[in-house]
C-alpha cells in the first residue's frame, strides 16, 4: 500500500521550484503521473499538482492530497525531461508542467477513433526503411519528387519515411503551418492522412486531453509545430525535427530553448533517436558531427542553379522565358514598401527613437521599427530631420517595378502580412521568406532578388538564414525549375552552385568558435536592477564569462557547465523579491541558451 508520495506543483514560482511529500490518505491510490489537488501552507485554495514519485516512507510530509483529479496524464520518462530541462534552464519544473497538461474536461466521452500506423504499402512508396542506430543529422536536396502521382518536398518525404520505418512511436517536428500544410499533402496523397495524430487539429483543452490520454495508450505517430515536444507519448524511439535553423523552432518564453535542444534532452530521458532533417545542417549540428555525438547524412545536391551580372544574364529574359511554361517565384528578403528608410538631409539611416532599432516602410510614409514594432513619427538621430526617403526596395515595391516590366501579366503578392496559400495557373509571384503559395505543378523559376540584402541582415547567422530561406525557396521548383540569383556574383552563391553547403555553414561556424558564440559558447541573459545585476555578475563569474552587465547582464558559458550555473541562478532568483505593480513580476528574469541573440 502506497502512504506517501512527490508531487510536482504546477506552478512558475522559484520558492515552489522542488518536489514536495504529501500523505496518501487511506483508501485513496494513486499513481506516478497522476494530477491530484494539494494544500500548500496557509492558503485556502488547492494547487494543482502532478504525482512524481511513490514512497513507502516520508519525514517530511506534513499533510494529506486533498483529491485525485483523474487517470495519469504524464509517464516518468516524460516527468524526468521536465526535471531536466528545469535544472539547465533555471526555471521551476512547475513551469513546464504547466506546458505539458491540460485541464479535465467537462466532457467525459472521447469522440475520435485511435488510428491504425501506415504499413509496409507506404513504406516501400517513399523508398524503403530507414534505421537508425544513433542521432541522425541529415541534410536533404532542395527539389521535390514525385510520389503517390504528386509533387512533394525531399524533407517531407523523408520525414515520412523515417516515422514509418519506426516500430516505436513518432514525433514529427514541422516548423510552421506552411511546411505543415506540405506535409499533410504527402499523407492525404499516400492516404494514411487519417493514420497520423495532428497536435493542431486538437486545440481546444478537450480535445487535447483526449489526444493525451491516445497517446499515453497506443503508439502513433504524432506531427505538429513546436507544441509536440511537450506532449507525451507511449514508446517514444524517435524524434524527427524539420528544418531546425527556421526561427518558429526558437523560443521566446521559458525554457528559451529551441525545439533540436528539447529533442536531444528529451531522448536521453526516453531512449530515442533525434533525426533532424533540413536543407543544410546548422552550425550546432555540425558541431555535435564533429564531437561524435551524431551520425551525419549531408547532401551536396543542389537544383540547377544559375547567377552573374545583368549584362551576362538577364533576369527579366529568363522570367519571360518561363511564364510561356508555369509559374515564376520572386523571392524578396524584406516585407512593405521599403526595406529601409534614410534622412532626407543628411542620409543618415532611419533609426527609432525608442529602442534605436532600424525603421522600414510597410505602407507609403508610414515608418514602423524592426526591433520593436512600434509606429511612430521619427526624428533624424543625428541631425534632427523629420523627413525621409525610401531606401531600399521591400515586397510592394517589386511588385510594382515587375507590373511595369511585365503588362498584363498576373502578378500577385505574398508576405506575412497579406498571406496567399495556393495559386493556379501561370502566375508571377512576388513573395518574402515564410510566406511562399504552393503549386501543384511546382515554379518553373525561382528568382533571388537583391540576394545581398539577405546576406547583410544584422545577425551572426545571416549566410545560415540566408542559405535556409533560398534553399526553401528552391523546394517549391518543379523537377526541371531552376533557381536564379539576379544580379550577384558572391562567393556565397558560387560556392553553393557547387554543392559546399556544409561548407559555408562550417566557416560561419569557426569563425563564432574565435569570437566564443554559439555554438561553440552558449549565451544567456539576466534582466534586473543595475545593482543587483553587479551581484549576479559576482555569482556566476567562476563559471561564466561576463560579456555585459548594462542594460542587462549578458553572459557566455560552456556547456558542461550549464546545470551548475543554472543552479546558482536559481539560488539568486529565489534571494531577489518580485517587483510591485499591476501584477509581481520575477524580479529576476533569467534566459539561458538564448540562441536567437545571435
Amino acid at each position: 500500500m502506497i502512504d506517501y508520495c512527490k508531487v510536482i506543483i504546477d506552478s512558475p514560482l522559484p520558492q515552489l521550484g522542488r518536489e514536495f511529500d504529501y500523505e496518501v490518505p487511506a483508501g485513496l491510490e494513486v499513481e506516478i503521473g497522476q494530477p491530484v489537488l494539494v494544500p500548500f501552507g496557509r492558503q485556502s485554495s488547492l494547487k494543482k499538482a502532478v504525482v512524481s514519485e511513490v514512497l513507502a516512507s516520508s519525514e517530511h510530509a506534513t499533510a494529506e492530497i486533498a483529491s485525485v483529479e483523474g487517470p495519469p496524464i504524464l509517464s516518468r520518462p516524460f516527468l524526468d525531461f521536465i526535471t531536466s530541462v528545469s535544472k539547465r534552464q533555471a526555471i521551476t519544473a512547475g513551469e513546464m508542467l504547466r506546458l505539458s497538461t491540460t485541464t479535465r474536461p467537462k466532457r467525459k466521452t472521447d469522440d475520435y477513433e485511435t488510428p491504425q500506423r501506415p504499413g509496409q504499402e507506404q513504406l516501400e512508396a517513399l523508398g524503403g526503411e530507414l534505421m537508425l542506430s544513433k542521432h541522425l543529422v541529415q541534410s536533404v536536396p532542395a527539389k521535390q519528387h514525385l510520389v503517390a502521382g504528386a509533387l512533394h518536398p525531399q524533407w517531407a518525404i523523408s520525414a515520412m519515411q523515417s516515422a514509418i520505418s519506426g516500430t516505436g512511436s513518432a514525433i514529427i517536428n514541422i516548423a510552421d503551418f506552411r511546411q505543415l500544410a506540405r506535409f499533410r499533402k504527402l499523407a492525404a496523397s499516400l492516404g494514411i492522412e487519417d493514420q497520423l495524430l495532428w497536435a493542431e487539429d486538437h486545440r481546444t483543452p478537450a480535445k487535447r486531453y483526449f489526444l493525451q490520454q491516445k497517446l499515453l495508450s497506443n503508439e502513433a505517430i504524432l506531427v505538429g509545430s513546436r507544441v509536440v515536444l511537450m506532449m507525451d507519448v507511449l514508446n517514444l524511439e524517435r524524434l524527427i525535427i524539420v528544418s531546425d535553423l527556421d526561427p518558429s523552432h526558437e523560443s521566446e518564453s521559458a525554457p528559451y530553448l529551441s525545439t533540436r535542444e528539447l529533442a536531444y534532452l528529451r531522448a536521453e530521458t526516453s531512449s530515442a533517436f533525434v533525426h533532424t532533417i533540413s536543407h543544410l545542417p546548422s552550425a550546432e549540428s555540425l558541431r555535435l558531427m564533429q564531437i561524435g555525438h551524431v551520425d551525419s547524412n549531408l547532401s551536396g545536391d543542389v537544383p540547377r542553379i544559375s547567377f552573374g551580372l545583368e549584362s551576362s544574364i538577364s533576369t527579366q529574359k529568363l522570367i519571360r522565358q518561363s511564364l510561356e511554361g508555369g509559374s515564376v517565384l520572386v523571392l524578396t528578403s524584406f516585407a512593405g514598401e521599403s526595406a529601409s528608410v534614410v534622412c532626407s538631409n543628411c542620409r543618415y539611416p532611419g533609426r527609432c527613437n525608442s529602442c534605436g532599432g532600424s525603421l522600414f516602410m510597410p505602407r507609403a510614409e508610414t515608418y514602423k521599427c524592426r526591433t520593436c514594432s512600434q509606429l511612430s513619427s521619427p526624428k533624424c538621430q543625428h541631425c534632427g530631420s523629420a523627413k525621409f526617403t525610401r531606401g531600399k526596395k521591400g515586397v510592394t515595391r517589386t511588385v510594382a517595378d515587375f507590373g511595369r516590366m511585365f503588362p498584363g501579366t498576373r502578378i500577385i503578392e505574398s508576405s506575412q502580412q497579406i498571406r496567399v496559400e495556393q495559386i493556379k495557373g501561370r502566375v508571377l509571384v512576388v513573395a518574402t521568406p515564410g510566406a511562399i503559395p504552393h503549386t501543384d505543378d511546382g515554379y518553373s523559376l525561382v528568382v533571388v532578388d537583391q540576394p545581398q540584402s539577405f546576406l547583410s541582415r544584422e545577425s551572426l547567422r545571416a549566410v545560415e538564414h540566408s542559405l535556409r530561406n533560398w534553399l526553401d525557396a528552391a523546394s517549391y521548383l518543379a523537377t526541371d525549375g531552376r533557381l536564379h540569383f539576379s544580379d550577384y556574383e558572391g562567393e556565397v552563391v558560387k560556392q553553393l552552385s557547387i554543392g559546399q553547403i556544409a561548407k559555408l555553414v562550417d566557416q560561419e561556424s569557426q569563425q563564432r568558435k574565435q569570437l566564443g558564440l554559439s555554438p561553440w559558447k552558449r549565451l544567456g541573459i539576466v534582466q534586473a536592477d543595475h545593482q543587483r545585476l553587479s551581484q549576479v555578475a559576482d555569482s556566476i563569474s567562476g563559471v561564466a564569462d561576463i560579456i555585459s552587465t548594462e542594460p542587462n547582464l549578458v553572459f557566455s558559458y560552456l556547456y558542461k557547465n550549464g546545470a551548475i550555473v543554472a543552479e546558482i541562478l536559481m539560488k539568486e532568483q529565489l534571494m531577489t523579491p518580485p517587483l510591485e505593480g499591476k501584477r509581481r513580476k520575477r524580479g529576476l528574469k533569467v534566459v539561458m541558451d538564448g540562441q536567437g541573440l545571435i
